[in-house]
């Protein structure tokens, strides 16, 4: 998500960043996230860290 800063910077980024966190302690709260089995992580290196195949996971619905 790209807020950029400076004279230009976005109003409603507080309010942005503050709704991410409670959407994915919601997420995480309802849901079970885990690694698909057998699923090599491979990080590829740039200015952010992000992953060369994606991340595979299963998600389960919490009981």
């Amino acid at each position: 998500m790209d807020i950029p800063a400076g004279p230009r910077i976005c109003l409603g980024k507080d309010s942005a960043y503050h709704q991410m966190r409670m959407v994915l302690a919601i997420l995480c709260r309802f849901y079970k996230f885990n690694l698909v089995p057998d699923h090599q992580v491979k990080y590829r290196m740039m200015t952010i860290l992000s992953m060369a195949h994606g991340l595979r996971v299963t998600v389960e619905k919490r009981s």
